[in-house]
């Protein structure tokens, strides 16, 4: 019933609550990790790409290519069968998105106004991609993004975190917190 993560030279599991670790083969230095009761999903540097684990930890398995960029990946959102797996890096910025849980990617930086994926997050079927160039919406799966300013009342362009609850949308910018009530079209 669940599992625990543990690192600071790799990854280690716990299936007992954290009372013993192991490491696990094929799940090397993650630099983003989510997880559920059974699946994780970890992105790692350059040639890591992103690595799934659906029986909670026993055994990791990199995704195939697919159309994922095969470098960095460090920002992953998951929503059921869509997963976002961003990077915003010195070398390579890009934005891969999944509508099947991981069997294909299609790259989406090319649609966004600036890319980099500073922050990635989910909410039912809207995703929000956090950039240096503000807040950027997509309502139909990263084919089409509205991107959200200072016009709109964000603290600054630049967004390093995205979190939600029901009813209200949490943005952290380098100036400060962006609340949104309405979905993204306007923050005070």
């Amino acid at each position: 019933t669940g599992f625990d993560f543990a690192g600071h030279s790799g990854l280690y599991v716990s299936q007992d609550g954290g009372a013993h670790f192991t490491k696990p083969s094929g799940a090397n230095f993650p630099m983003a990790i989510l997880a559920t009761e059974q699946t994780a999903y970890l992105g790692g540097p350059a040639g890591y790409g992103l690595v799934i684990t659906r029986d909670a930890g026993s055994s990791f398995s990199h995704v195939p290519s697919g159309g994922l960029y095969s470098g960095e990946v460090n920002k992953l959102a998951v929503s059921g069968d869509l997963i976002v797996a961003g990077s915003d890096s010195f070398f390579h910025s890009m934005l891969m998105i999944s509508t099947d849980g991981g069997k294909s990617f299609i790259q989406k930086s090319d649609s966004l106004p600036t890319i980099g994926a500073r922050a990635v997050s989910i909410s039912g079927e809207t995703i929000y991609i956090g950039t240096d160039g503000g807040l950027s919406i997509s309502n139909d799966q990263g084919s089409t993004w509205t991107t959200k300013t200072t016009v709109q009342g964000l603290a600054n362009n630049q967004v390093n975190g995205i979190s939600h609850s029901e009813s209200t949308l949490y943005i952290a910018t380098t100036n400060g917190l962006s609340l949104s009530t309405d979905g993204g079209t306007t923050f005070t």
